[in-house]
């Protein structure tokens, strides 16, 4: 787990998780029909660029494992909205949506990587992480599918040794989503 969730904000997150199991009723749903309230206030509250109040709505999803939460962190972490920035915070973040295959996270992951924000800088990493995200954006984003392939093509080509190619391809194949 990201080590800020280890500090203030997890007493802050039990506190508001404690707070709505005392509000909601023994039979309400837990998994990720119980999510979409909170996680759409979230975004209600980001568009209204009140970016601390989305991250307090967010963040407990995010520690369940709901994927679209932990991105949404990644990015206030990321761009230091509502919270200090922290770019190594937002990888760990952006990293956990990652693992659960959500393509703008993997893309985000990669250019982590590539530029050394938050991670020592790691083109091999950043190889697989772009090659993930274009396999896994929807066809309707043309533009995010375009820009990971563009993104990972330019690597091959550019900046890694066959060998490094041979790696990042071979992780690749190894890689499995994990649930939440």
């Amino acid at each position: 787990m990201p080590r800020r969730f280890q500090a203030a904000p997890l007493v802050h997150a039990a506190v508001l998780a404690l707070l709505a199991s005392l509000a909601a009723p023994a039979f309400a749903p837990v998994g990720p029909s119980a999510w979409a309230g909170p996680f759409e206030d979230g975004l209600e509250a980001y568009g209204r660029g009140e970016h601390a109040a989305a991250l307090e709505l967010w963040l407990p999803l995010a520690t369940q494992g709901h994927a679209q939460a932990q991105f949404r962190v990644g990015l206030l972490y990321d761009f230091g909205q509502g919270v200090e920035q922290d770019r190594a915070e937002a990888v760990e973040w952006y990293r956990l949506a990652a693992d659960q295959g959500l393509a703008p996270a993997q893309f985000n992951l990669a250019m982590m990587f590539y530029r050394g924000r938050g991670t020592p800088q790691d083109l091999v990493q950043a190889y697989v992480w772009f090659s993930l995200a274009a396999a896994r954006y929807p066809q309707a984003d043309r533009d995010g599918r375009a820009n990971a392939i563009r993104r990972r093509d330019n690597l091959a080509k550019y900046d890694l040794t066959p060998q490094q190619l041979a790696d990042a391809r071979k992780l690749i194949r190894e890689w499995k989503p994990r649930g939440p």
